[in-house]
């Protein structure tokens, strides 16, 4: 689901079962803003089985590019996610100011991929992940990474109470958290 133009939100609740297949991607719940004051809002209780034999495939993926569109997820699905290049259990990202991402994850997440990652946010505003379930990340040939943040110029919080397992050849184990300094450009060194 996308929109365009200011004052656009996205609310998606849903809680039956969702299998998404692709041959370039595939995505089990999609949500993608365009303008400002546009949030996001994502509650799930379903399975999510995202099996893709080209680049991504993502249980739960948001992106928001205006100012002032926080996004937000409460999940407490299962999450299962198999991709050729990228796998993501949640992947969020905004661009815009003044977008915070605040993750809830309850349920269980596996990522398996060239580069594979349960739970990840990406932005320059305030991230907070909150997670009990147990998160499993299976890199095959890189980098593999449990629970993550990437913030610019603001703060990331992560509380994790469930079992976090991380296998790569070269694994960034629990929990990798980069933060970049206030005039950082998020869009740069990606």
């Amino acid at each position: 689901m996308c929109t365009h133009g200011d004052n656009s939100a996205i609310t998606i609740t849903e809680n039956a079962a969702i299998t998404a297949t692709g041959t370039a991607a595939a995505y089990g719940i999609y949500a993608t803003t365009n303008g400002d004051n546009s949030k996001i809002s994502i509650t799930n209780a379903g399975h999510i089985t995202a099996t893709s034999d080209g680049i991504n495939a993502t249980g739960i993926n948001t992106y928001t590019y205006g100012d002032n569109s926080l996004t937000s997820i409460n999940n407490k699905g299962d999450i299962t996610a198999n991709g050729l290049v990228y796998a993501f259990g949640i992947y969020s990202r905004t661009r815009g100011s003044n977008s915070p991402i605040t993750i809830k994850n309850s349920g269980n997440s596996s990522a398996e991929s060239y580069l594979a990652a349960g739970i990840i946010a990406i932005g320059g505003s305030p991230i907070s992940i909150t997670n009990s379930g147990d998160v499993t990340s299976i890199g095959t040939t890189t980098v593999a990474d449990g629970i993550g943040g990437r913030v610019f110029g603001s703060t990331l919080e992560i509380a994790n109470s469930g079992t976090v397992t991380v296998s790569a050849p070269r694994s960034a184990g629990y929990c990798r958290v980069r933060l970049r300094g206030c005039g950082d450009d998020p869009q740069q060194g990606e």
